[in-house]
């Protein structure tokens, strides 16, 4: 109680030191007369406002319906002329195929009703080739009023009309189609006129010429003056090139010509813009015509790609043939061809501050004349407007102001009546009450009126709980109080937390993209301050992403924010970031979305972590696999790697090539499953796992992918590393090897069998000369040519002749020429025999290419193997030499092992033929420029395509095992390759024998 007294004594104390001007009452009054001299000012300025836009509304109106009634006079005027120019149009059309109808002109100018309308008319036919045709004609209205037809004979304008500009234009235009030309100068009757121009065809649809009406422009002068003239206004008419007509009084430039372009015969055509330059004050309405104008030909030129393509068109002719097409085009881009506006239109309205007729401000209003490109332009001054309006004005605001002031006054009196004063009271029992000691239980009173009553009630039956309220919000107050303090315990162990943890922790606002949390780790990420992000904003930051990672990491932000109520689960998303320093980081970020009570998304809670380092260490692992994997992939032997159970872990990419596996398809597997291993080596390959014993095996044979049979050894290498368990397994293809070594051991037997007959050859060499010169001997002592052979004869009782006849008698001497003949072959043998043996010098020189196959088939008949197991002299020989062909330069010794070989391929492969075939051998030799080419032919029973495609692969045989090394065709294939840079092929077909083909340059460069 002693705080509620001293708090009242307070109270009293302000009341009643309170200054006059601030209480409520003089507050009232205050704010009641500003309200009296707001309304009044806004009904003032309203009606003000209203009634000048309605007598400007009204003004503009007369204005628009002044301009429309003279542009309404004008059309009809109009309207008569292009009925005129039509009708001349069709007599033209008449008199292109009667001259005569040309009569008709006058009764078409008969129009006693309308004479003065129009000056005249006439008819322009086009030629074609530039000279005036005799039909064109003009009649005009004498000075009597008759109609008389003008002489064009030798004047200027028939020379030039095809080039003016009622002619030109229209030259271009569709039938039925009118266009206005620009004012000039007639030359006949030198009168200021415009000419309404018709174009008029054949009847086959080709352009005939023009046909005319020209208009008098005095007669539009004098309807203007007439219908508008100062001080009440008034108006003229321009061209579409923003000409008057005719000159305007008091809007003359002072210059030597009136500031205007003169017209033939002295008149004056003025132009506004020339005007506007001696009277500034009139560049308003030059600048409004000039709008207009360039609003049209915009407008135009958007409308057609070019003037020139639209003329082309409606000519129907090349414009090039035209004289001055290039002007005409220009004319025509400032006077589009389609139709002008066919209705009146008022184009702009807009004052204008000193009008130099007028001499005061004025209003202008543009108009648009139908069916051609002319404006009108009235001029109204603006004080008739204005004056208006004021008069009307101060009739009408007086009594309105009076009224409002009367009826401000009466609510201010019922306003004191029924507020202040009731109030006044009320503030008087509130300060009695402030100066007891606080007993609220007295009650306010009931002595005001209305609302004031209840408000009075209402403040009795809460005082007499305020007491308990009292009470019981201090104790709520205590409450809160204790909850404070834990919660600000709680809030500095959950900022200790979040402002030692290494990870930037951060919460994004998605509605302002700014931050509303950022924890100091941000500096240590980052190389930012949390100020400086926060003046970056999240915009800023999205910058810093590497521009290979920002695609990543707005999808992961637009997955995050449109996922389901309910399913914000944390997205994890790795990504650079560029610090401070420039440097990039691999950040790796943890986001979870918060909702609003409505469910929409209000903001991302993220932690970011610098993970550059475990990257870097990822990166290092990666690579050192791959190049690791690049190593074993690049071995040439089989290197498996499995575990302690011998599954596959590891397949390289020649296990790919030898088994045909795929990695995927090999790893996991046992091994034995994957690699053809025989039986009797997987049980070792196993124990060599289990027990870490390094095993090896050597030369077992597998079948690899290509079903081809493989020579392989095999190690089995235990892993000896700390927590290592497996091996592994390398297999090396040994085939050519094993291979080598065996024709090492073969060249080995035949380089001692090539030794033993060599020696043999020597040996038998010695009989087989005294077995010769024996049979040489005896055929010499037998001949009746020798003296001493028929002295001893004779010495024995007979004569040689007789000793002859018995030796022929008995065959004595047949036997021995046998005996010569055998023995020279078998000398002939011997001699190959060695030569073939006989260690090469590998030197070229011409060979005769007939003996070298006769040498090689005498080699090959007396091969013991070809006699014993082919019988190669039941082989049909056929040589085939062309006449052309009879040296080449080679390496004899060396092409003749070639052929021995394919000979006894051939011998080997005809002994396969069926009984009722005869085996045959074709051998040819022709010239095939710049080779000789050289055939062995025969027709036994072929090779398939894929024998055919290995033929000449090292070891490759089709033989059985120990009948062929599979070396005799590479070896051959090389010698005619390499050594003579030759070519060998072979052509077979299963069935239909086999043809090898060599060919030897024929300039072998050597």
């Amino acid at each position: 109680m002693p705080e509620q007294t001293e708090r009242n004594v307070d109270s009293s104390a302000r009341s009643s030191t309170m200054p006059w001007y601030t209480g409520l009452q003089f507050r009232m009054y205050t704010s009641f007369v500003l309200l009296l001299l707001v309304i009044i000012g806004g009904t003032v300025g309203v009606a003000l406002w209203t009634v000048g836009r309605a007598f400007r509304e009204s003004v503009d109106y007369t204005l628009e319906q002044t301009g429309n009634g003279l542009v309404a006079e004008l059309g009809q005027r109009l309207v008569y002329a292009e009925g005129v120019a039509h009708t001349m149009s069709l007599l033209g059309t008449q008199i292109a195929r009667d001259p005569g109808a040309a009569e008709a002109a006058e009764w078409i100018l008969g129009d006693e009703g309308r004479k003065g309308e129009i000056l005249g008319c006439g008819v322009w036919f086009e030629t074609h080739d530039g000279s005036p045709s005799p039909l064109n004609a003009v009649w005009r209205f004498a000075a009597d009023g008759t109609i008389e037809k003008a002489a064009l004979e030798g004047t200027a304008m028939l020379q030039t009309y095809r080039k003016r500009d009622w002619y030109a234009a229209a030259r271009f235009m569709g039938a039925e189609t009118i266009y206005w030309s620009l004012p000039y100068t007639d030359p006949f009757t030198e009168q200021s006129i415009v000419s309404c121009s018709v174009p008029f065809y054949t009847e086959q649809g080709r352009f005939a010429g023009v046909a005319t009406a020209d208009l008098p422009v005095v007669r539009l002068k004098a309807y203007f003056e007439s219908a508008l003239s100062p001080p009440n206004g008034y108006a003229f008419l321009v061209d579409r090139h923003n000409r008057f007509f005719y000159p305007v009084p008091g809007l003359e430039v002072p210059d030597g010509n009136n500031g205007v372009l003169a017209g033939e015969g002295g008149f004056a055509f003025p132009s506004v813009n020339a005007v506007a330059l001696g009277h500034p004050d009139f560049r308003g309405v030059a600048n409004a015509l000039d709008r207009v104008n360039e609003f049209r030909i915009l407008t135009r030129m958007l409308r057609i790609p070019s003037a020139q393509a639209e003329l082309s068109e409606l000519a129907g002719a090349d414009l090039g043939d035209y004289p001055n097409a290039d002007k005409l085009v220009v004319a025509m881009k400032h006077d589009p061809l389609a139709g002008p506006t066919k209705t009146t239109k008022m184009l702009e309205q807009f004052p204008l501050a000193h009008d130099p007729r007028l001499q005061q401000a004025a209003t202008v209003s543009l108009f648009h004349v139908p069916r051609s490109y002319w404006r009108v332009v009235v001029v109204a001054p603006e004080e008739m407007a204005t004056a208006l309006a004021r008069k009307v004005a101060l009739r009408v605001l007086s009594p309105m102001v009076a009224l409002v002031v009367i009826a401000l006054l009466v609510a201010f009196l019922l306003v004191r009546r029924d507020l202040i004063l009731p109030l006044r009271h009320m503030r008087g029992y509130l300060t009695g009450l402030s100066e007891t000691e606080g007993d609220f239980l007295q009650g306010l009173g009931d002595t005001a009126p209305g609302e004031l009553v209840e408000l009075a009630y209402a403040f009795n039956h809460r005082t007499s709980a305020l007491r308990a309220s009292n009470l019981q919000l201090r104790e709520e107050m205590a409450v809160r109080e204790r909850a404070q303090i834990a919660l600000r315990e709680s809030e500095a162990r959950f900022r200790n937390v979040l402002e030692n943890t290494r990870d930037m922790l951060y919460q994004l606002n998605l509605d302002s993209m700014t931050y509303e949390y950022l924890s100091p780790a941000a500096r240590e990420i980052t190389g930012f301050s949390p100020g400086e992000l926060n003046h970056m904003k999240a915009a800023g930051v999205a910058e810093r992403i590497h521009p290979d990672d920002r695609t990543l990491v707005e999808r992961h932000t637009r997955e995050l924010v449109a996922s389901a109520p309910g399913g914000e689960v944390a997205h994890e998303v790795e990504f650079r970031l560029k610090k401070k320093t420039g440097e990039y980081i691999w950040a790796s970020e943890n986001r979870t979305l918060i909702r609003d009570a409505e469910g929409r998304p209000k903001a991302i809670v993220a932690s970011i972590r610098d993970v550059t380092a475990r990257r870097e260490a990822e990166a290092e692992r990666t690579e050192l696999r791959r190049y690791l994997r690049n190593i074993i992939d690049s071995m040439p032997s089989v290197i498996i790697g499995v575990d302690h159970l011998g599954r596959v872990t590891h397949w390289n990419q020649e296990a790919v090539r030898v088994t045909g596996y795929d990695p995927d398809a090999a790893e996991g597997r046992p091994f034995d499953q994957c690699f053809p291993i025989p039986e009797d080596y997987v049980m070792r390959v196993r124990e060599a796992i289990t027990t870490g014993e390094p095993m090896e095996a050597e030369r077992f044979s597998v079948r690899d992918a290509q079903d081809e049979i493989l020579t392989c050894d095999l190690i089995v290498y235990p892993l000896g590393a700390e927590n290592a368990d497996g091996a592994v397994i390398r297999i090396d293809d040994v085939s050519s090897r094993v291979q080598i070594e065996e024709l090492m051991v073969q060249t080995e037997k035949m380089m001692s069998v090539g030794g033993l007959a060599a020696g043999m050859a020597h040996e038998i060499n010695n009989p087989l000369g005294g077995i010769l010169q024996a049979c040489q001997n005896i055929d010499r002592r037998t001949s009746d040519e020798l003296p001493r052979n028929t002295k001893v004869a004779e010495s024995l009782g007979t004569d040689i002749v007789t000793i002859r006849k018995y030796l022929e008698e008995r065959g004595i001497l047949e036997f021995i020429s046998g005996i010569k003949a055998d023995g020279a072959r078998a000398a002939k043998i011997v001699a190959d025999m060695l030569a073939f043996s006989r260690q090469s010098e590998s030197r070229f020189a011409p060979v005769n290419v007939a003996e070298m196959v006769d040498s090689v088939l005498r080699l090959a008949a007396n091969d013991y193997d070809l006699k014993k197991h082919y019988d190669f002299r039941q082989v049909k020989i056929v040589r085939d030499f062309s006449p052309d062909l009879l040296e080449i330069r080679c390496e004899k010794t060396k092409v003749q092992q070639v052929l021995l070989n394919l000979i006894k391929n051939a011998a080997q492969a005809l002994a396969e033929n069926p009984e009722q075939q005869d085996p045959t051998l074709v051998l040819r030799a022709l010239r095939a420029d710049p080779y000789a080419q050289l055939e062995v032919e025969d027709n036994g029973p072929g090779m398939t395509e894929e024998v055919r495609r290995r033929v000449f692969d090292p070891f490759y045989t089709t033989k059985e095992v120990g009948v062929g090394t599979g070396l005799g065709l590479s070896v051959s294939y090389f010698i005619i390759t390499k050594h003579h840079k030759g070519t060998m092929s072979v052509e077979s077909t299963p069935g239909q024998g086999a043809r090898f083909i060599m060919r030897l340059p024929l300039d072998l460069g050597v």
